[in-house]
């Protein structure tokens, strides 16, 4: 097989775990691209994998900016690393559970994602190697802060509810009231209300049973918050 042929098969990006990656170790970062290719076999990258009916072994790839410089020369100091989830068994349920707990339907650029490798468990064909276990954590474009319009206004991403629009003369009032406004800044601030609706939301993920962070990170409730709930009837 050619350098070339090589480049191509990995898309010039290092993959994020190997076979020598340890339990506990983790990648996350800006979601670059996201697409299924059918898998190829570790052995023979040159062979593609396909199930005893001969329809084809698929995953995913998830291509991600880490923002760290792979210390490989190899890879001249590449930022991005590639994660490959199986589409089937625990990997493509746990793929599946984390998109729809950020309210999304796909991974999607410009988003983020995140991949754990939790655990080994061990293989009952004793020629094989342990099965590393994953969890994966996904967050829409801008889901964290919303995209403001302006005036005051931000659409929720995930909604399309535009909130906080104010008047002109809303705007003239809190322009005078600036200098108020910058002396309550160094105060310690009030704790924030908890939005009625992320409430609900964060009670339909606690029935899907999904964990507390995840929920966490998808609604924007604290996670002290998340575990409240949990002994709510």
């Amino acid at each position: 097989m050619s350098l070339a042929d090589a480049i191509a098969q990995t898309g010039g990006t290092p993959s994020a775990f190997t076979k020598e990656t340890p339990a506990g170790t983790s990648v996350e970062g800006r979601v670059v691209s996201a697409d299924i290719q059918q898998r190829r076999n570790y052995e023979d990258p040159n062979k593609l994998e396909t199930w005893d009916d001969g329809n084809p072994k698929q995953q995913v790839r998830i291509v991600v900016d880490t923002g760290q410089p792979h210390q490989d020369p190899e890879w001249k100091g590449t930022t991005e690393r590639a994660i490959y989830v199986k589409w089937w068994g625990e990997q493509k349920q746990a793929l599946i559970g984390a998109v729809r707990a950020a309210g999304d339907t796909d991974v999607r650029e410009g988003g983020w994602f995140k991949a754990a490798h939790t655990h080994d468990r061990p293989s009952d064909n004793p020629r094989l190697n342990d099965e590393k276990l994953f969890s994966y954590d996904y967050r829409q474009p801008s889901a964290d802060a919303g995209l403001a319009l302006g005036g005051g206004q931000q659409v929720n991403t995930a909604t399309g509810e535009v909130t906080g629009q104010q008047q002109p003369a809303q705007q003239a009032q809190q322009v005078a009231q600036q200098p108020a406004v910058q002396q309550q800044a160094q105060q310690p601030a009030a704790q924030p209300q908890v939005d009625p609706a992320a409430v609900d939301k964060a009670k339909q993920m606690v029935g899907l049973g999904l964990d507390d962070m995840t929920i966490a990170n998808a609604t924007g409730i604290d996670a002290t918050v998340v575990a409240s709930l949990r002994n709510l009837p």
